[in-house]
């Protein structure tokens, strides 16, 4: 997600794409409707083909732009069906109609790089097209994105930065992991097939607890801190709460009124900032978990990094908060709690031999194996 600040030619232009973009979604929504009024279930491609087949005066945006909107409704469609099968209740389909819609723009297709300095947004043919400066941005790697990785890109507005955002989706560089069979050795051209385990369980206050089987027959298990999250979630309510008890002392309009206002959608954004960049984090260091039991079993290790290397599973303190040693929510000072195969130690309690602790993101010690 790259900010981007668009003249006011532009800034008009998509803002009329956008609202264009949420009539064709009702018009299509209500189509939608009255072929399932008369008997009929269109599918997917059906979608599609009746936004297409709309003249340009009704879908005056590109055409990838408007198939996207056919996309988006029917998969929201299909979700729906998918959980009503499986009997989750209060599931509804698509029924809202919108008033505004992001842009959408596919791979290689409504959008165009000049001059290696602009970057053309097109909104269909004989149309003003939009122009801002090409956004520069760096992958997890540190290496500069260019343009020939970018895949499909959304145009959008944000109510609580008041700007514009583009989000783009790129194609990272080759870091597969290692093929998942392995020659079993001496003159046999047979492969044994391994396959890797992995447990997640998602919670509150720890987003995320991952535990496996380790090779040698102990067991590994990662514990994500989540309490970066509640504590920004918690400073957003307490400022919100202080500037409503101080906007409903002034009167609509005054001065005071609306920069008390401006001040509530910056705190709005800047939480959405934090909590977006907690996610990326949660899924980063998962990500990093997975591939380091992958490297382990295949028996090769990624270049650079070792495999019990503490600074792979380093977590930032200023947006994760501090986790001091994997402490268990329901551990009492001094005291152990394990539970299955992995085990917590309390911050206060003195460390036992062999065990390991991290800031953020702690991988409990390798446990034997049950014997028989």
């Amino acid at each position: 997600m790259v900010p981007v600040w668009l003249k006011r030619a532009e800034h008009e232009r998509a803002h009329a794409a956008c609202h264009a973009s949420a009539l064709l979604w009702n018009r299509t929504l209500s189509w939608v409707r009255g072929e399932w009024a008369v008997g009929r279930s269109p599918g997917r491609e059906d979608v599609r083909r009746h936004v297409t087949s709309l003249p340009a005066e009704v879908r005056p945006l590109h055409a990838h732009t408007a198939q996207a909107v056919a996309y988006d409704l029917a998969n929201a469609i299909s979700l729906a069906r998918t959980n009503k099968a499986q009997g989750i209740s209060g599931v509804k389909f698509p029924w809202r109609e919108k008033s505004y819609r992001p842009l959408v723009f596919t791979a290689h297709f409504g959008w165009k790089v000049k001059d290696q300095a602009r970057l053309v947004l097109s909104l269909g043919k004989s149309r003003e097209r939009i122009v801002l400066p090409v956004p520069e941005f760096v992958d997890r790697l540190g290496l500069v994105v260019t343009p020939d990785r970018w895949g499909e890109m959304k145009l959008c507005w944000s109510s609580a930065a008041h700007g514009w955002a583009l989000h783009i989706s790129y194609r990272s560089l080759d870091d597969r992991l290692p093929s998942a069979s392995r020659p079993t050795g001496g003159d046999q051209t047979g492969e044994e097939v391994r396959v890797v385990t992995i447990a997640v369980d998602e919670g509150i206050i720890n987003p995320m607890t991952l535990a496996t089987a380790a090779p040698d027959g102990g067991y590994e298990a990662l514990v994500l801190n989540g309490r970066g999250c509640r504590a920004a979630k918690q400073a957003r309510n307490k400022g919100t709460a202080r500037l409503q008890s101080k906007n409903s002392r002034c009167r609509v309009g005054l001065r005071r009124h609306r920069k008390l206002a401006e001040t509530r959608r910056n705190l709005k954004a800047k939480t959405d900032r934090r909590l977006r960049d907690f996610n990326h984090q949660v899924t980063a260091k998962a990500n990093r978990f997975i591939r380091d039991l992958v490297w382990n079993t295949s028996g090769k290790l990624p270049r650079g990094s070792k495999w019990w290397r503490d600074s792979s599973l380093a977590m930032s303190v200023e947006s994760r908060g501090t986790q001091r040693s994997g402490v268990a929510p329901h551990a009492r000072p001094g005291s152990s709690c394990r539970n299955g195969s992995a085990g917590f130690r309390n911050a206060n309690s003195p460390t036992k031999p062999g065990c390991r602790s991290n800031t953020s993101a702690k991988r409990t010690p390798r446990r034997p194996a049950p014997t028989a």
